[in-house]
């Protein structure tokens, strides 16, 4: 009695284990058909002569795409950068309490918000309201909303890991707290904040609005401007 169940067992583990690697081969074998077809069809069609081609309806090469996207990154980064970094600065080392944690809030949910809302909000106010067009202006300024609370945190967040003894040799010395901050807790944090403006640029690039930032970013390079 006790071999035949061991038998069973046996028998049932290699089934099972059969069943997975069968699993996982299928699962194997459809991701690399999927990346060989990709470079496959996309080695074939790719020419270089697309990366200068302003993009004419449905055809032509991806200048406009390219070209508009870095404008619009461009132009977030110059609004948000600052902000973010000033908005870190306040809520680490100025705000109290209960500012900071509302802050802290607020930024959390706004990156949260799914991107197509922010662009439909740009596109409602800036492009209908205030008459703007499908502007660079326009499109930058619905990635900077995007891009802003993650530039926040990561600077909160860069600050806050110096040791507060840090902050108490620089008062001890008789420096103000403005000074302390941009003479000794800036430098230890430089690496955190620049990691987390790279981050927003990337989310910038990867995540394009539907809407303000698509349009921008396809007419505002137009061929000859």
């Amino acid at each position: 009695m006790i071999q035949a169940r061991r038998t069973r067992r046996k028998v049932s583990g290699y089934i099972g284990w059969g069943f997975a690697w069968l699993a996982g081969a299928l699962v194997v074998f459809a991701l690399f058909d999927l990346i060989a077809s990709v470079v496959w069809h996309g080695v074939r069609a790719f020419r270089w002569s697309m990366l200068v081609q302003p993009t004419q309806g449905v055809a032509g090469g991806l200048e406009n795409a390219i070209l508009g996207t870095f404008e619009l990154v461009l132009i977030a980064i110059v609004f948000a950068a600052p902000l973010g970094i000033l908005g870190g600065v306040y809520t680490s080392e100025f705000a109290g309490t209960r500012t900071a944690g509302i802050v802290r809030f607020l930024a959390e949910v706004l990156s949260g918000v799914p991107s197509i809302v922010i662009g439909y909000f740009g596109y409602l106010l800036m492009v209908l309201h205030w008459h703007w067009g499908f502007s660079a202006l326009a499109g930058g300024i619905a990635l900077t909303i995007m891009m802003l609370p993650y530039i926040l945190r990561t600077t909160e967040t860069s600050l806050r890991q110096v040791p507060y003894a840090q902050r108490e040799a620089a008062w001890a010395l008789g420096m103000t707290r403005f000074q302390a901050i941009s003479r000794t807790i800036w430098r230890p944090a430089a690496g955190g904040i620049a990691t987390g403006i790279l981050l927003a640029v990337a989310i910038g690039l990867g995540k394009p609005l539907r809407s303000c930032t698509q349009q921008a970013g396809a007419r505002t390079i137009r061929p000859g401007s």
